[in-house]
């Protein structure tokens, strides 16, 4: 909820910076945006794999111990669920590069809605 948030105020940031002559300032919107959008996608892939490792983990441990086939077939019929272990193995710095983001983006939208409203 927060992610989607934070990526429409520096859409909403570059399309008040579109037109009013601040280049730079609006590049850095886009930038925010696409960092955001490139961070999620990278944070749902990383706990995905991290999830899907430990399921093979388990898979492996469940055939080594010999478990009945209908047991196995049980644990394999739900898929791989994420379990917060798996956000546990993201790295510290992620969510850094999201808040800076977003701050930037809310920084860009405040000063283009000055510059829009002011003129200058």
């Amino acid at each position: 909820m927060w992610t989607v948030l934070h990526l429409l105020i520096c859409i909403l940031a570059a399309v008040v910076l579109y037109g009013t002559g601040q280049a730079l300032l609006f590049w850095l919107a886009v930038a925010a945006a696409l960092s955001i959008i490139f961070y999620e996608i990278s944070i749902f892939c990383m706990v995905t794999n991290t999830a899907k490792r430990r399921h093979r983990k388990e898979v492996e441990q469940m055939r080594l111990d010999r478990v009945s086939q209908e047991k196995f077939d049980a644990y394999n019929e739900g898929g791989v669920e994420l379990r917060a272990e798996d956000y546990e193995a993201l790295p510290r710095w992620i969510p850094f590069i999201m808040l800076i983001a977003a701050a930037l983006g809310i920084i860009l939208l405040i000063s283009g809605l000055i510059i829009r409203l002011t003129g200058w």
